[in-house]
């Protein structure tokens, strides 16, 4: 077995190719290596970067998330829905909804919830906001579907129990964590 030793040229292993030709490895070392990751994870890690990200990778993560949360009746985060009243299935069917429709009357909150978001500058980066701005009528729909609503408070009678919308859970927070090392990395 030949031995190892080291030559101007390279390293030469102690393997041959079949025909006998020796296998030299040069080693290069790029010192601007280091460097140039640390400029790309800072360029990925500005605040215009950071922008793009939760505006074209995260919202629209969690628009499926709030449209599945609607279609299946809640989820293992903010928990399973109550079934509607029997009022409210009569006012679906009214509307023109199946009565297999999501758990839904006029799909507004659902779309404000899903699609309107706001991706803004923030101190050290930027910041997605879920709704984006709400008027007072869309800051009601979501407490009342967050917390729920008493009798008292019901013009129809009963009790509105909460439908959560809005949560943030361990799927979630581990969807992001691999969305977010994908985007480093592919900066890098």
């Amino acid at each position: 077995m030949p031995t190892q030793r080291i030559s101007t040229q390279g390293m030469k292993i102690g393997q041959f190719f079949p025909r006998g030709i020796p296998v030299f490895i040069t080693p290069i070392i790029d010192i601007k290596g280091p460097e140039r990751i640390l400029v790309n994870l800072e360029r990925r890690l500005s605040q215009t970067e950071l922008m793009w990200f939760l505006r074209t990778v995260v919202s629209p993560f969690m628009a499926d998330v709030i449209v599945d949360r609607f279609a299946y009746a809640g989820d293992a985060t903010v928990g399973m829905w109550p079934s509607l009243a029997d009022y409210t299935e009569k006012l679906k069917r009214t509307l023109g909804a199946p009565s297999n429709a999501p758990n839904e009357r006029t799909g507004d909150l659902l779309y404000h919830l899903a699609y309107e978001h706001a991706v803004e500058p923030w101190v050290g980066g930027a910041q997605l906001r879920i709704p984006g701005n709400s008027d007072d009528l869309e800051k009601k729909k979501i407490r009342t579907a967050q917390e729920g609503e008493p009798a008292s408070a019901n013009p129809f009678g009963g009790a509105t129990p909460p439908r959560p919308v809005l949560g943030w859970g361990e799927r979630e927070e581990q969807a992001l964590t691999i969305m977010f090392n994908l985007y480093l990395w592919s900066g890098l």
